[in-house]
C-alpha cells in the first residue's frame, strides 16, 4: 500500500492529513483546511469543505507519483481537491 488517508483518523489536518500506510508519508495543507463537525448531511461523520485553489491538500514528496524522468514527461506532486 503506497498511500492510505484515513477519512475518519485525518491527525492534525490544520497541518497535515496523516497517511496510515507503512510509507508515513502526510498530505500537506494547502492554505486553511479544517474538519468539518459530524452532521447528518455527512452520515453523521466530520468532513472537510471549501477546497479551493488556494485551500487544498498538496503532497509534494508523493510515495504515490514520486519525482521520476522519462523521454516524455516529470511527475512531481500530487494536489488532492
Amino acid at each position: 500500500m503506497a498511500l492510505w488517508l484515513k477519512a475518519d483518523d485525518a491527525g492534525t489536518p490544520a497541518t497535515a492529513w496523516d497517511d496510515k500506510s507503512p510509507n508515513a508519508n502526510p498530505v500537506e495543507t494547502q492554505g486553511a483546511m479544517t474538519l468539518s463537525a459530524a452532521n447528518s448531511a455527512h452520515n453523521f461523520h466530520p468532513y472537510f469543505a471549501n477546497f479551493s485553489s488556494t485551500n487544498h491538500f498538496k503532497d509534494l514528496d508523493s510515495s504515490i507519483a514520486p519525482d521520476w524522468n522519462t523521454n516524455s514527461f516529470t511527475i512531481n506532486e500530487v494536489s488532492i481537491f
